[in-house]
């Protein structure tokens, strides 16, 4: 059995991963609107709906894209040719990773905040999870809505591709 030397270093280390994965699999959540929209590319009314759920969850959380684009491309990010980075005026590299932590925030009214921060990213991890659960149920409703159509819209969909 293997034993961490020092269990309070270990937390922070799980808790700063079990955070990146959460916010990886939020973006990917996001990203399925694209697919979404695709798919019903020929029904626009089911077109703006996507883009409304999308456009309500871009608002919940805007520092998503950066935050992906940031842990995505970080190796560019560093020597600053990264896309998106924030202007640096003093012409070095904005970008560090040995910002990234996840702080608790006790202090607020509804309760604990997980708040995920990386170099002028913060992201408050409880309203990223809410605004994915709310985008992934408004999807759902979008989607479902003609469950039984969708064997022949994916042949739809692949036809039109060839």
């Amino acid at each position: 059995m293997i034993r961490p030397r020092n269990p309070e270093t270990d937390r922070t280390s799980l808790r700063l991963a079990d955070a990146l994965f959460l916010l990886v699999a939020i973006f990917r959540l996001r990203r399925s609107c694209n697919l979404v929209r695709r798919a019903l590319s020929d029904e626009p009314v089911r077109c703006l709906e996507v883009d409304e759920a999308a456009a309500a969850f871009d608002q919940a959380v805007p520092q998503l894209d950066t935050f992906r684009h940031a842990t995505e491309h970080f190796d560019e990010w560093i020597f600053g040719e990264g896309r998106r980075q924030p202007p640096a005026a003093d012409g070095t590299y904005p970008f560090r990773t040995k910002a990234t932590h996840v702080r608790v925030h006790t202090n607020d009214a509804r309760g604990d905040r997980y708040l995920f921060e990386l170099e002028g990213i913060e992201i408050d991890l409880c309203d990223a999870a809410d605004a994915a659960s709310h985008l992934g149920i408004r999807l759902n409703g979008i989607l479902n809505r003609d469950a039984d159509d969708l064997p022949q819209r994916y042949v739809r969909m692949q036809q039109r591709r060839t």
